[in-house]
């Protein structure tokens, strides 16, 4: 049976498979809080997006977008670079607007391919961070990359921020809303992502039910090799908030629909004490294998 066969009822599983199934907790008002992630460029602005349940480029999103402070505290994906250094403290970024309907690599003037149509000018002194000098887990050095080459469709809506004295290289950065201080911590960077007893039990049920999903889609058996979940999650890092009692671990893996999908989920744990409070998954649709 042909791949794809039925648009419509392949798109329907898939987005019935997008979640791993786990149940995550409901934050307490007093404890959850608003992080947001995104890219620094050369010139000094950073453009981010909240991390929240919402895949990326919903009405939801776009509207939590629209409410981002007007100063947040933002600092750099660990790296090995000088500027700004790896495990700094966080500093104060200006909100200066908002952007919407764009793809901001092109809007920045940063080297990217023109699959897309676009014939944005590239401005030869802007440049990213080599990939060599993140932690070996990372999986972009352009938060904003389309991921497959036919994947063209805009940001709905980003937040602008002025960065200064960062220099001339384009980093992944991540924003924390109405917390005074945190540093970005890389030891556990690369490590995978520990399960709860729950969330095995959560990843099994995945599994099974996404292969029934796809045998029912394709009326084939499922032979294609082991399934993508949230037991494929690595550690990219954490933050260490100023009180020292909460914390945050930012991890990540790669989630395909049975339509063929590709999505980047980044996992947040919101941590008091070492204790995992609240659980959120973002989704940021790759494009089609």
């Amino acid at each position: 049976m042909i791949r794809r066969l039925s648009y419509i009822i392949t798109m329907a599983l898939a987005l019935s498979c997008l979640s791993v199934g786990v149940s995550h907790a409901e934050p307490d008002n007093d404890t959850a809080l608003s992080l947001y992630i995104g890219q620094y460029y050369p010139s000094g602005q950073a453009y981010l997006v909240p991390l929240t349940n919402e895949e990326d480029g919903s009405e939801e999103a776009s509207a939590q977008t629209k409410t981002a402070p007007k100063t947040i505290q933002l600092a750099s994906f660990p790296n090995q670079a000088e500027t700004p250094p790896s495990g700094s403290n966080s500093q104060s970024a200006k909100r200066t607007g908002y952007q919407g309907d764009v793809y901001p690599p092109y809007l920045e003037h940063m080297p990217a391919d023109d699959m897309c149509g676009s014939n944005h000018r590239v401005d030869p002194q802007n440049q990213y961070l080599d990939i060599t000098q993140y932690p070996p887990n990372m999986p972009f050095t352009d938060f904003f990359n389309r991921g497959m080459p036919d994947n063209c469709e805009p940001e709905q809506m980003v937040a602008q921020y002025m960065v200064p004295n960062w220099g001339r290289k384009s980093i992944p950065v991540i924003a924390v809303a109405d917390i005074a201080n945190f540093t970005v911590d890389q030891s556990n960077a690369g490590k995978p992502r520990p399960l709860t007893a729950t969330e095995r039990e959560q990843v099994a049920a995945y599994k099974a039910d996404y292969i029934k999903s796809y045998e029912a889609a394709y009326d084939e058996n499922y032979d294609i090799g082991d399934i993508l979940s949230l037991a494929d999650a690595h550690i990219l890092f954490e933050l260490k908030l100023s009180d020292d009692r909460r914390s945050v671990r930012v991890s990540h893996w790669q989630s395909v629909s049975i339509a063929d999908h590709l999505y980047l989920v980044i996992v947040v744990d919101e941590l008091v004490d070492g204790i995992v409070i609240n659980t959120s998954e973002y989704r940021r649709a790759q494009g089609v294998l």
